[in-house]
Formats: structure tokens, sequence, C-alpha cells
């Protein structure tokens, strides 16, 4: 059995905003959706509740050892973040 973790860096677009169970959900740029399902540490998760729907950012992301498709966020560029949501 192999027990190796994937490990991918993907920008992409705030779909769902990270909720009280610590999950969301992110569009990459190549239109592929991420279920994150968890933080690998606290500041990671605060990082993550500052980020609005709409928002692009690009973070480090590890599969979770859970059913489906869920990862685990690792890392967040700081640099990386910004404001595409649309003004009415």
């Amino acid at each position: 059995m192999n027990n190796s973790q994937t490990t991918r860096r993907v920008t992409g677009t705030v779909t769902t905003e990270l909720n009280r169970y610590g999950a969301m959900t992110l569009r990459s740029e190549n239109d592929r959706t991420y279920q994150i399902v968890d933080c690998a540490a606290p500041d990671v998760a605060e990082e993550l509740e500052q980020l609005r729907v709409g928002e692009t950012v690009t973070l480090t992301l590890t599969a979770a050892p859970c059913r489906g498709n869920g990862w685990q966020a690792t890392g967040v560029d700081a640099n990386s973040r910004t404001d595409t949501r649309l003004v009415a």
C-alpha cells in the first residue's frame, strides 16, 4: 500500500468561504475544484478566515486522509492574495 501524500501548489478563487468546521472551496485557474477540509496549523486557518468569495490566493495543499477529494491547507502565499470580486 502506498502511503505517500500528494502535495500541490494551487492558485485559485475562493468559491465558498471558510466555515466553522474548517472547510472551504477553491476553484483553481485550470477549473479544478478543491474541497479544503482541514488546516495544518492555526496560522494557516487565520489566513483562510480572512478570505472572501471572489478573492484569489495561492495555497499549498496536501491530500487529506479522508474519503473523497479532500485537501489540507498547509501554507498560504501571503503575497498572492488579490480581490477579484466585482463591485456593483
